[in-house]
């Protein structure tokens, strides 16, 4: 980009100085942990929203986003949308990319105080692991690092012939109208 009466500067970093940065909790070098039974989210009672998505449909993640994004709205529970869309995109993208099923599964329940965000699909049983670090130039494989800055908590169990990938977002307090 070129401005007249300034050196010229690249679009990327002209970019960046737009960029509201926001500090992201350091993910555990152990990967996904394994959460205490009272917390494991298949007992959390809430609000409760459940999808079936096509299993190989590269639109899948879209689709899942544009869902959670409206029932978001909907629980007035915006304020932690963008890391739950983000979440969820990289969770069913997993699914569609290394799980051989027809159907991912997606349910999003909302207690109040977080949002649980649970994938399921019908791949293998396999725990998830961080042994590959990706590289610099790698197109992929950071996915659930994110995943792990974003979420609290967040861990994998098997459910039936599938694999099924859990996240919570602890949704901050509201602040009292008219403060």
């Amino acid at each position: 980009m070129v401005i007249p009466g300034r050196p010229p500067v690249d679009a990327a970093h002209a970019a960046s100085d737009d960029v509201v940065w926001r500090e992201l909790r350091p993910v555990p070098p152990c990967g996904i942990r394994t959460p205490p039974r009272a917390v494991e989210p298949a007992y959390v009672l809430g609000m409760r929203a459940s999808w079936e998505l096509p299993g190989r449909d590269e639109r899948t993640p879209a689709v899942a986003r544009e869902h959670v994004r409206e029932v978001l709205r909907v629980w007035r529970a915006r304020s932690v949308s963008a890391d739950v869309e983000l979440i969820v995109s990289e969770l069913t993208t997993n699914a569609v990319v290394h799980a051989c099923g027809t159907v991912v599964r997606l349910t999003v329940v909302y207690d109040g105080a977080r949002v649980w965000i649970l994938v399921t699909d019908e791949g293998p049983r396999r725990p998830l692991q961080h042994d590959h670090v990706p590289g610099d130039d790698d197109e992929s494989g950071r996915g659930l690092y994110l995943v792990g800055a974003l979420a609290h908590l967040y861990g994998t169990v098997p459910d039936g012939d599938g694999t099924r990938v859990w996240a919570c977002v602890e949704v901050p307090p509201r602040e009292p109208r008219g403060s």
